[in-house]
């Protein structure tokens, strides 16, 4: 439930996701940090919020990040990013998410308004139909497809799609958060991490962009690499295997996106906070880059050629450029710095081979067993303010288990625990893993079975 005088956010798509760090952004920019709590979701009070600042600081950073200037612009020639907007009408769009409540159904219905579902997050709103024309404007070039230009993307030749009022200046800030890659005069390619998690995107996207400042990697698996090692380092969290199965690197390219992940094994082995600090400590990019390539099996040959190596120099013998050992260390004449590597990574070794063995063995869990856990917690809460905000969605939710839609299931079923202050059990995570894909839906009815069977006051199922 939404706290009195405050706005509430729940991780969504990536394209929600990113407009909501980047609103995140603007407000920060006001320096209005305060007013903010982060974390799995993202609490905002209204307090203090001026809508012609936050109009500034969102001009600011766009100009920042486009080389685009919305600001006293009337239109023309003038070069526009999100379709047709003028100064008042993003100030109309800022005023939408800041209303402190919505006109009630009832009024709604007196001025014959019509109802829509929001695309992006799923709210029921009301308004006009004129009203559903303008949104298509607006953000027809950016992320739908244009119903006047290309009416065969859409189902019978027309769009669909609508947005609420509050989602709209969210996705007017979507391209904020982007970590610009080559040209920084202008973001021709972007990137953007996204997981589950509002406080990990928004630490992550920290992360790479201070990784990007510092040194000029532009390999994408590298940059993705190096920003979940320092989170590691720096965080010391523990993430839930929901969450590292779920980041991933958007790519935005002119009008093209493009997705990137790292393999399970690998984020997992990235985000342990003892190996990523074995990996800072040894200060080896080579290494690290076998690491991020699931090259494991080299780390013992590493090992021995590393070894020979400061024989070698204490020897007073030369380490010739075919030596094997300058395939997997930059410095090889600098003896301090293979003696800190010699330290250091047998351990790295070992840690990562007991997390690769711990995977292996735990091996697939009794889907029996867990049907039956399932089925328990979902008898455990069929009287809840839960089971209430499931069976209200119970509809779509049903059509979204049958068409296989993890990601639709996961958001619909988070938002109904989130909602009500409740903790997503452990076992319904276990649903979405890798392992237990064949079986999602039958585990998916499970939990469903005893919310949706409970009998209602009238005795009826």
């Amino acid at each position: 439930m939404e706290k009195e005088n405050t706005i509430t956010f729940y991780p969504s798509n990536w394209l929600y996701n990113a407009g909501v760090i980047g609103f995140l952004r603007v407000l920060e920019e006001l320096k209005l940090n305060k007013n903010i709590y982060l974390e799995e979701h993202i609490e905002i009070k209204l307090d203090k919020l001026n809508i012609d600042e936050i109009f500034d600081a969102w001009d600011k950073l766009t100009f920042k990040k486009l080389r685009i200037s919305y600001k006293n612009k009337k239109g023309g020639t003038q070069r526009y990013y999100y379709a047709n907007q003028t100064e008042d009408n993003i100030k109309k769009k800022i005023e939408a998410i800041l209303e402190k409540s919505m006109l009630s159904e009832d009024k709604m219905k007196k001025r014959k308004k019509l109802h829509f579902s929001c695309t992006i997050c799923g709210n029921i709103f009301y308004t006009t139909k004129s009203d559903i024309e303008v949104l298509k404007q607006t953000f027809g070039n950016i992320l739908f497809g244009a119903e006047r230009t290309f009416p065969n993307t859409y189902w019978m030749l027309r769009s669909g799609e609508v947005i609420c009022p509050k989602c709209e200046f969210i996705l007017m800030c979507h391209h904020i958060p982007f970590v610009v890659l080559g040209d920084k005069k202008e973001m021709k390619k972007g990137i953007f991490i996204n997981t589950p998690i509002f406080k990990l995107t928004y630490d992550l996207n920290k992360f790479a962009e201070k990784i990007l400042e510092e040194w000029e990697e532009r390999e994408i698996k590298k940059i993705l690499g190096s920003t979940l090692l320092q989170f590691a380092i720096k965080r010391k969290a523990l993430l839930g295997a929901w969450t590292l199965m779920n980041i991933e690197v958007i790519i935005k390219e002119k009008d093209t996106i493009n997705y990137f992940d790292l393999p399970y094994h690998i984020t997992r082995i990235l985000l342990d906070h003892e190996i990523a600090s074995l990996i800072e400590r040894i200060g080896e990019k080579k290494i690290f880059d076998l690491i991020i390539e699931g090259k494991f099996s080299e780390l013992e040959k590493v090992n021995y050629f590393v070894l020979r190596g400061i024989l070698k120099l204490k020897n007073k013998d030369k380490i010739l450029k075919n030596d094997p050992l300058t395939n997997y260390v930059d410095d090889y004449k600098n003896t301090e710095h293979l003696k800190k590597i010699s330290k250091n990574l047998p351990e790295l070794y070992v840690k990562i081979t007991k997390i690769l063995e711990r995977e292996e063995n735990m091996g697939e869990k009794s889907i029996n067993t867990l049907i039956w856990k399932l089925k328990q917690k979902g008898d455990e809460i069929k009287d809840s303010k839960v089971a209430k905000s499931i069976d209200d969605i119970a509809f779509r939710l049903l059509e979204q288990v049958r068409l296989g839609n993890k990601d639709n299931v996961f958001y619909m079923l988070l938002r109904c625990f989130k909602a009500n202050d409740e903790k997503f059990p452990e076992d319904l995570i276990d649903v979405f893993k890798p392992e237990n894909e064949k079986y999602f839906k039958t585990l998916i009815f499970s939990f469903l079975a005893p919310i949706l069977g409970k009998e209602d006051k009238g005795g009826e199922v």
